[in-house]
Formats: structure tokens, sequence, C-alpha cells
């Protein structure tokens, strides 16, 4: 049951980042992936231990690229729809 919930949180943070990188304000993606890598580094301090932040690294790596995926796509689409606008006005 844990191994399930643990699924669907997971989706669920990358479904958010895929939205936040389809908004006009890019940076509001890389909050998590950084508040996510900040968090760990200051676990990883406090109790000396590195294995947090060693796995904590592919896991924001995980989220900045459904952000950069979302941003790609949100990057074609206003790109295509300025070229309809463009193609009505001549």
């Amino acid at each position: 049951m844990r191994e399930l919930a643990v699924l669907f949180i997971s989706l669920a943070l990358l479904a958010l980042e895929y939205y936040l990188g389809t908004r006009r304000k890019p940076l509001l993606g890389a909050l998590l992936p950084g508040g996510i890598l900040l968090l760990l580094a200051g676990l990883s301090i406090a109790l000396r231990d590195a294995s947090g932040l060693l796995s904590g690294i592919p896991c924001a790596a995980g989220l900045a690229a459904a952000w950069l995926i979302g941003r790609n796509k949100a990057t074609a689409a206003e790109k295509a729809e300025l070229e309809k606008m463009r193609a009505k006005d001549l």
C-alpha cells in the first residue's frame, strides 16, 4: 500500500511540474526541484550523511525534465499561435 501511495505522489508531482512548465511564469516550475535539492542538502548537512542528497539528485532531475518538457510545449504552442496571427495580418 505504501508503494502505491509513493507512486501516486510521484505522478502528482510530475503532473504539477508539467503544468507549471506550461504557464507564463517559467520560474515557478524551478521552485520545486530547487526546493527539494535545498531541503535534502540541509538534511544531509544536519545528519552528516550524503545518501539523501545522492538519491535526491535524480528526483530533482526528473522534475526538472518534466518542467522542461512543459516549457518546450508551451513555447511551441505560443510560436504556432503567433504564426497564425501573422498569417491573418498579411
